[in-house]
């Protein structure tokens, strides 16, 4: 939070300890939900590839669906954990997986999650 308002940054990011989460800020220092990111991602995804699948756990939901549906695709529900969205993302093929937790998983990426791909695209 600090460091954002000190550099006068537009985006704060930090990591957790195995890189494999990103934990985004906006201008003012705030956090960012990862019902928000999770959303923004699965838009960008969508957009340059419609009709996609997106997975989500079942504690994003609201603005997840919303947005999966507003750019024409289909969000599927899984149960929460690295195993189970890996799984459901290679049954279905889907593009982007992403976790309350800030877990992101993405198809180009072997299904696995990264700290480093999603604040890239953003």
């Amino acid at each position: 939070h600090d460091a954002v308002i000190q550099h006068q940054a537009d985006l704060g990011i930090a990591w957790d300890g195995d890189f494999d989460r990103c934990f985004l800020f906006d201008e003012t220092g705030e956090f960012i939900e990862g019902y928000y990111i999770v959303g923004l991602l699965a838009q960008a995804f969508l957009i340059k590839s419609p009709q996609e699948k997106i997975i989500h756990d079942p504690r994003l939901t609201w603005n997840t669906i919303d947005m999966v549906e507003q750019n024409n695709g289909q969000a599927i529900q899984s149960k929460c954990g690295h195993a189970f969205i890996k799984q459901q993302m290679r049954k279905d093929n889907a593009i982007y997986g992403g976790e309350m937790s800030a877990h992101h998983y993405f198809r180009d990426f072997a299904y696995c999650d990264s700290g480093m791909i999603p604040w890239l695209l953003v």
